[in-house]
């Protein structure tokens, strides 16, 4: 059974890595600027994953109880849906 963290373990955590993030301006030089989410990955099947991918789906699916599969593939069908829905509000 997975152990429920408490928020104030949260807070502190989320706190440590607010602290670390460091400011970087922009390059007026940069040929292409990466926005977020320009390097996103989507995988449809588990066929597809690789490398910290396929590693973090494996512990999902493990502690998740569902096949590797089937969390790929929902995983999958609710970015798609978000993609739309950021789509259509455009």
């Amino acid at each position: 059974m997975v152990q429920e963290t408490p928020d104030e373990e949260i807070e502190a955590r989320l706190l440590q890595i607010q602290n670390a993030v460091t400011y970087v301006a922009p390059r007026p030089d940069a040929e292409k600027v990466h926005r977020l989410g320009d390097l996103h990955q989507m995988f449809e099947q588990s066929s597809e994953l690789w490398g910290s991918a396929k590693r973090v789906y494996e512990v999902v699916a493990e502690m998740s109880g569902l096949p590797l599969e089937d969390l790929v593939k929902m995983v999958y069908k609710l970015e798609r849906m978000m993609f739309n829905w950021e789509r259509a509000k455009r």
